[in-house]
């Protein structure tokens, strides 16, 4: 019966560090992806994801002109 029991602790703190880590990789998996999405919107001439600068051209029109 105590056998049993310290297996139980011993497979339950297991699967709980076990899950841990995972979380903690996932977070840090998830960081680093919203930290390359803004690099790559921040990077106007090259990357997946092209965002047109409106406002800019819209203030160097009505500067010009």
């Amino acid at each position: 019966m105590a056998a049993d029991g310290g297996n139980r602790a011993v497979r339950l703190s297991f699967t709980k560090e076990r899950r841990h880590k995972e979380a903690l990789q996932g977070a840090a998996f998830l960081i680093s992806i919203a930290m390359r999405l803004i690099a790559d919107i921040d990077g106007p001439r090259h990357g997946l994801i092209r965002v047109s600068p409106q406002n800019l051209e819209s203030l160097a029109k009505s500067l010009a002109g």
